[in-house]
């Protein structure tokens, strides 16, 4: 199973990494050699530099979507380069090679937001994995954007021909296309004005989440909002509901208003779509990191403006998944992720966090919890997992509280630090830095 998921890595590789280009930085002539012919067998579009100076040129100069550099190299360093480049683009993607395992540089990667890296001698399954999480990202990105591009040429398109028209006089409705009584389900106008006199009976407005008591309330409501456009929830005649943008004109000397009805209930639900795809894991349909760091700002944000008494956040990291994974293949290591994602969940209380941090890690934000009370949640957790996996299954915990000094990284170098406790500690356990 294991060299199926490895041979389609590989496919996946030959089918889209061609559509990006790569550039590799190392100082080591013979390692440059090696690395070009594998690269060559998936990329088209290859370059090569010889230290971090050369390969920023390079990268001012041809744009690569994809940089593989080595930390420790001449005239600059590999994560000076990647600093350098972040400044231009953010959104290149990232693999840092290197001989060095001081938690130093992996902490300083960490912070620039690198979460791929090969330790030489490099093993050539990594280096597929690492490459196609990269070509995969990217293509992801690609497929996004192409999505949201869509969406707002499909808004365009609805806001320059509007559909459902309705006019009302005085308060009364005097006008409903056919294409409005269509929607609506009513054979004509007179159908229609039987069962109702005033259009905001049917009609909820998401904006303001007012519910109109008169004609004068629901005018107002309108003439207030500076656009003059809104989001409203209308009611058919079976009684579901449907989302509209409206636009309003308003002609004051004779009392008339004219709205325009542009139907977005299928752009919403694609919006929805949209932000589970970007937001969630596919694996553990968790949160994945791109949430957590959104979340994580809200919540700092919060905290240092007081309106959070105490924060603390949990770090979880499945022991021995690596040695999981080269004795049973990814398949097995997939089925304990999920599983562990599950048991994590179900296990916390409402309104906290969880997210899919790394690959065997879990990240968890309690809010209104101190120290204290994260720790015994942790050790009630770690307890909880012995039991559940009758003790073949375990997991070390790291644990801190935000303070009022903190920068956001200083947070997350403390949990980096009480997981490398944990884990050097003998695992299976619960470790906090205060």
């Amino acid at each position: 199973m294991a060299l199926n998921i490895q041979q389609n890595k590989k496919d996946y590789l030959l089918e889209y990494a061609n559509k990006y280009s790569i550039l590799y930085v190392e100082d080591s002539k013979t390692a440059r050699k090696s690395m070009r012919d594998v690269l060559s067998i998936f990329f088209k579009d290859i370059k090569i530099a010889q230290d971090g100076l050369h390969g920023l040129k390079s990268f001012q100069k041809f744009s690569p979507n994809i940089i593989i550099t080595d930390i420790n190299m001449p005239n600059m360093n590999g994560l000076e380069l990647i600093e350098e480049v972040q400044k231009i683009d953010s959104e290149v993607s990232f693999i840092i090679l290197t001989g060095f395992t001081e938690n130093k540089h992996l902490l300083k990667a960490l912070e620039l937001g690198i979460n791929k890296y090969l330790i030489k001698p490099i093993n050539e399954n990594k280096l597929i994995d690492v490459l196609y999480q990269s070509v995969y990202d990217l293509e992801f990105k690609y497929q996004f954007e192409r999505m949201k591009e869509e969406q707002e040429l499909l808004n365009l398109t609805m806001d320059l021909s509007p559909v459902l028209t309705v006019l009302e006089k005085s308060g009364d409705v005097k006008y409903m296309n056919n294409s409005f009584l269509d929607f609506l389900g009513y054979e004509n106008h007179e159908e229609f004005t039987s069962s109702h006199r005033y259009l905001y009976e049917i009609l909820d407005d998401l904006d303001s989440n007012i519910i109109f008591k008169n004609y004068d309330e629901y005018l107002a409501n309108i003439l207030n909002y500076e656009k003059n456009e809104n989001k409203v929830s209308i009611k058919k005649k079976d009684k579901t509901y449907h989302i509209f943008k409206v636009i309003y004109k308003f002609y004051p000397h004779t009392d008339t208003l004219v709205s325009f009805f542009t139907d977005i209930d299928n752009i919403e639900e694609k919006t929805k779509e949209l932000i589970k795809l970007s937001e969630v894991d596919t694996l553990t349909n968790i949160y994945n990191k791109y949430a957590f760091d959104k979340y994580f700002e809200i919540i700092y944000s919060k905290f240092r403006a007081k309106k959070i008494d105490d924060v603390s956040i949990v770090l979880i990291n499945i022991d021995n998944l690596d040695t999981v994974n080269e004795s049973y293949g990814r398949n097995t290591t997939d089925k304990i992720i999920h599983s562990v994602a599950s048991f994590i969940k179900q296990n916390l209380y409402n309104g906290e966090f969880l997210a899919r941090f790394n690959s065997d890690e879990f990240i968890c934000i309690l809010n209104n919890k101190d120290l204290k009370a994260a720790h015994k949640d942790a050790e009630t957790l770690r307890l909880a997992f012995m039991e559940q996996f009758d003790s073949k299954l375990t997991c070390s915990f790291g644990a801190t509280q935000f303070k009022i000094s903190d920068e956001k990284k200083d947070i997350l170098y403390r949990l980096n630090d009480a997981m490398l406790k944990a884990k050097k500690g003998g695992k299976n356990m619960v470790t906090i830095a205060i």
